[in-house]
């Protein structure tokens, strides 16, 4: 699936357990009630896409744009969002635990009743747009 493009394709409620969507195109895709595990979003274009209710630990979306995308009561833990653009993203109520979203831009994003336990923000722009200062060590926050 690398490569492709799925441009607003409905691939909900399916298992797609470590699928590699490396560069795919996926601008409002459903992928809501589906199963990503461990997939592979690295450097693919995400814009709009609907990620709702979702188990996507340990899924990589390094460099993705990530922008207007909808993760709703989702599970992010250990998820790489590393250099990712979120901006005006919609991360509420989902686990993030262990993530890494060092130089992440989260411009405007929605992190309301998020778990960011031990996640690193490392050079991260922060919804209020505050270039985070915590350093690279993994971070609490509650």
């Amino acid at each position: 699936m690398s490569y492709a493009n799925l441009s607003g394709a409905r691939l909900s409620n399916i298992n797609m357990e470590g699928v590699d969507f490396r560069y795919a195109t996926l601008p409002q895709t459903d992928f809501h009630l589906s199963y990503l595990v461990g997939a592979n979003f690295s450097n693919a274009n995400l814009a709009d896409a609907k990620l709702t209710e979702i188990n996507m630990k340990n899924a990589n979306f390094s460099g993705a744009n990530l922008t207007g995308t909808v993760f709703n009561s989702s599970y992010l833990v250990g998820v790489n969002l590393n250099d990712a653009t979120l901006d005006s993203a919609q991360l509420r109520d989902i686990n993030m635990s262990r993530a890494n979203l060092a130089g992440a831009n989260l411009h405007n994003a929605n992190l309301a009743d998020s778990n960011l336990d031990n996640a690193n923000l490392c050079g991260a722009i922060m919804p209020n747009d505050d270039i985070s200062q915590i350093g690279c060590a993994a971070i609490s926050v509650r």
